[in-house]
């Protein structure tokens, strides 16, 4: 497959500044970095599948890249975040006091973590 770096340029990512989206681009430069097929001379390679359709005329440039690749990030990127975001919240639910009432040792007796559930009568003593 062939395809143009142009689209992953940290530039085009700080105009929509998704933090998931110019990462995913960043990574895809890094693993990219060198490949012949993403360089600008893929434009006018011939490569060997190619050659048997190339023998009347050498093929026209690509206007671009097939859009599975060059939206990558818009794609990737948003999933990134929404995974750290469910990764950050299931933490803290993991490791949040659920009980109720919540008991202190200030001398202030439980607190209603919930008043929906705690007894009446101890919501009007407060």
């Amino acid at each position: 497959m062939r395809g143009e770096l142009a689209a992953f340029d940290p530039r085009v990512h700080a105009a929509r500044p998704h933090a998931g989206q110019a990462a995913t681009a960043r990574n895809i430069l890094r693993i990219a970095a060198g490949i012949a097929a993403l360089l600008g001379g893929a434009r006018v390679t011939i490569y060997p599948d190619e050659a048997a359709c190339a023998r009347q005329a050498p093929p026209a440039p690509r206007v671009q890249d097939v859009y599975s690749l060059r939206c990558t990030p818009q794609v990737h990127g948003p999933m990134r975040m929404a995974l750290a975001m469910s990764a950050r919240w299931s933490a803290q639910e993991i490791n949040s006091a659920t009980d109720n009432p919540l008991i202190f040792d200030d001398g202030a007796g439980g607190t209603p973590a919930s008043r929906w559930a705690f007894p009446r009568a101890v919501q009007s003593r407060r």
